[in-house]
């Protein structure tokens, strides 16, 4: 079962050699210095009553983590301090339900970014009062979002918050408009397509605007800003009409955005007539999808998700893309509107079918021809899903340890991008180990990093073996996988005042090394190990 309990060897740190701390349960283990791992560490308030009671409060990564002389991270959480103010709208009769947004990027390469939201309600010209209190002095982004975007553009505020601060927001003021008319490319008016409009360069977001059907104005559309943008992305489709119509992306640059302000001003833009591909009638196409169990006999998948996409256009800017969901019904079968090729010949597809977790079929993606009339196409063979199993051993002896979970996901490149060949990278399946240590899981083809979180009782850090392959030709796949063995990070949490801080939950995790040790990154951070700080403030982390 592992070695749950140890003999008490030490007391006090000062009863283990140099270079060794005392862990929780007695035993001297390797002191290490978090930058070495590297580390990063997330605080969570639990002390009962707190109004953070449950929350990230705090988090510190590798760089900012520097041991004492005693080899301990001290870790200190400043005063808590509040960003205020009101959102109304700029006319007595306007008013929106809004939602207000506050993020930042976690110091954690890996992490991401920390958000929280609150219901503002519904917002008038009398305004709406609201506040963020916050521990973490840093950058924020804060976003005021109606609901719907329709009538007042989304508002974004980018700064660093370190004290007490006033930040009001007024829905409805328009400093910016770009206008233009979306048509075909046999040069019809596109009619009530929805057009969207978003600069990355500055987070500012337009109104949402549907193209006019109006006789005089067919496909017209004006988009508002609050925020004055320094680039455009024009996003058009099809919104909520149900019909068929290619999404498509037109970009105006900087440098594009400078030379028309140059030389017609700063108040606008007018993006002209933007073309999108024109499209065949939509045909109603049908596919069935099915498998074979492991006696060999046929077997219908029903509840997969099939998406059908295809790129439509002529390689210029104006291509588009058709995309298509259904779901198979009890014997397997799934129908669409999809668009045909140029009348007469046919359209690629490509098509991904998403199975059920509990399905004995492997996601796919496939391409599928789609003919110039309705009915149904080639049916989808599914693979079986692969038997992974495996045993989870002790370091320390081999012997088998039990009632450890074992979780199962897609693995991510050093670019932060899922392998290409996997489908349903949100299928992370999980397990536990048996009293002999072994455990199953129905996994898709693919590569997989392995995540092994042990009970309390066995003192070993969580550990991830990446890039394990899961074969297609194999029925099943076999792992053999032991624990590193544990050491210790020591950490301190205290206030502003020096005084120590009880029941706050200190997380640790391990960064990627693919990850720089300060910024943003796309792969994800491990979970080491977590430990609450006792009265003293102490916390011992379990690490590699």
């Amino acid at each position: 079962m592992g070695p749950s309990y140890q003999p008490a060897d030490c007391i006090e740190d000062n009863q283990c050699d140099i270079g060794m701390a005392c862990s929780p349960w007695g035993e001297c283990l390797p002191l290490r210095d978090p930058l070495e791992l590297p580390l990063g560490l997330e605080i969570y308030d639990q002390r009962v009553g707190s109004p953070k009671l449950g929350q990230l409060i705090y988090d510190l990564g590798p760089s900012e983590l520097v041991p004492d002389e005693d080899g301990i991270v001290r870790v200190t959480i400043p005063d808590a301090f509040s960003i205020e103010g009101t959102v109304r709208t700029n006319a007595i009769e306007s008013t929106v339900q809004a939602l207000l947004l506050s993020y930042r990027l976690s110091h954690i390469p890996g992490r991401g970014v920390t958000s929280a939201s609150q219901t503002l309600g519904r917002v008038d010209s009398g305004g709406v009062p609201y506040e963020i209190s916050l521990i973490q002095p840093d950058l924020y982004v804060l976003q005021v979002v109606p609901q719907p975007a329709t009538t007042f553009s989304p508002l974004v505020i980018y700064d660093e918050f370190l004290r007490n601060t006033q930040v009001n927001f007024t829905l409805g003021v328009v400093n910016y408009e770009v206008i233009g008319r979306l048509v075909d490319s046999a040069g019809n008016p596109v009619l009530n397509a929805t057009v969207w409009i978003f600069d990355f360069e500055t987070g500012a977001s337009s109104t949402v605007a549907t193209t006019s059907a109006m006789p005089e104005s067919e496909g017209e559309f004006r988009c508002r800003f609050t925020d004055v943008p320094r680039s455009l992305s024009i996003f058009t489709g099809a919104g909520n009409t149900g019909v068929v119509q290619p999404s498509v992306l037109f970009e105006v640059s900087i440098s594009e955005l400078d030379a028309w302000t140059l030389e017609r001003g700063s108040d606008g833009y007018d993006g002209g007539d933007l073309v999108i591909p024109a499209l065949a009638a939509p045909i109603t196409f049908g596919t069935n999808i099915f498998g074979y169990s492991g006696a060999g006999s046929l077997q219908v998948v029903s509840g997969a998700q099939v998406t059908f996409r295809a790129v439509v256009g002529g390689g210029t800017r104006d291509n588009g893309v058709v995309v298509a969901e259904g779901t198979t019904n009890e014997e397997g079968n799934v129908t669409v509107s999809l668009v045909p090729g140029d009348f007469e010949t046919g359209r690629l597809y490509e098509v991904t079918v998403t199975t059920p977790i509990d399905s004995p079929f492997a996601s796919t993606k496939k391409e599928l021809m789609v003919g110039p009339i309705s009915g149904y196409g080639e049916s989808i063979e599914l693979e079986r899903r692969v038997t992974a199993v495996g045993q989870v051993t002790s370091p320390d002896d081999g012997s088998p340890l039990a009632l450890v979970t074992v979780k199962a996901t897609p693995s991510t490149s050093s670019t932060g991008n899922p392998n290409e060949d996997m489908i349903n990278t949100t299928y992370q399946p999980s397990t536990q180990t048996d009293s002999s240590g072994w455990f199953t899981l129905l996994l898709d083809p693919g590569y997989y990093d392995f995540s092994l979180i042990f009970p309390d009782r066995l003192k070993y850090p969580n550990t991830t073996f990446f890039d394990q392959i899961v074969a297609q030709l194999r029925a099943s796949t076999a792992f053999a996988f032991s624990p590193a063995r544990p050491a210790l990070v020591k950490v301190l949490v205290q206030d502003a005042r020096g005084a120590a801080l009880s029941s706050m939950e200190v997380r640790a995790y391990q960064v990627a090394p693919e990850c720089p040790l300060a910024g943003e990154c796309t792969v994800p951070a491990q979970l080491l190990s977590s430990a609450r700080s006792d009265a003293a403030g102490r916390a011992s982390l379990i690490v590699p």
